[in-house]
């Protein structure tokens, strides 16, 4: 037995989520909950893009391949997901809770604005 396999590919092997966006995920029901796991699995060293996709949240989880596209449909209208690429071979971006929190942000007003200013100049605003 070489070290390799009795040590693993030294890859690590694991994964890691946002823990505002798993509760998130969770929130939207159990199948695009399993989905999110699923994509994050799967994803590449940044913990962010995947190339998984309906088939392998069917494959690997047992839910049927049109509950697996409406559970990443569900995703995605969230905004817990990004489509980066279409076609029979998709690519996700999962996405960060502060970053959807940020876009769902209202601009700020022009009064808003300038108090902003204000404290920054200051040194008030954290």
């Amino acid at each position: 037995m070489t070290d390799e396999q009795r040590h693993g590919s030294g890859t690590g092997e694991f994964f890691a989520v946002d823990r505002a966006s798993w509760a998130a995920a969770c929130g939207l029901g159990m199948n695009p909950a399993v989905a999110f796991l699923v994509l994050a699995r799967f994803s590449q060293r940044d913990n962010r893009t995947t190339a998984a996709s309906v088939h392998a949240v069917e494959e690997h989880t047992g839910i049927a391949r049109g509950r697996a596209r409406e559970a990443i449909d569900v995703l995605l209208n969230a905004s817990l997901a990004r489509l980066l690429r279409d076609g029979t071979r998709p690519l996700y971006e999962l996405v960060a809770h502060g970053e959807i929190q940020q876009a769902r942000r209202p601009a700020l007003t022009d009064r808003e604005a300038a108090l902003h200013e204000r404290l920054t100049r200051l040194s008030l605003f954290f």
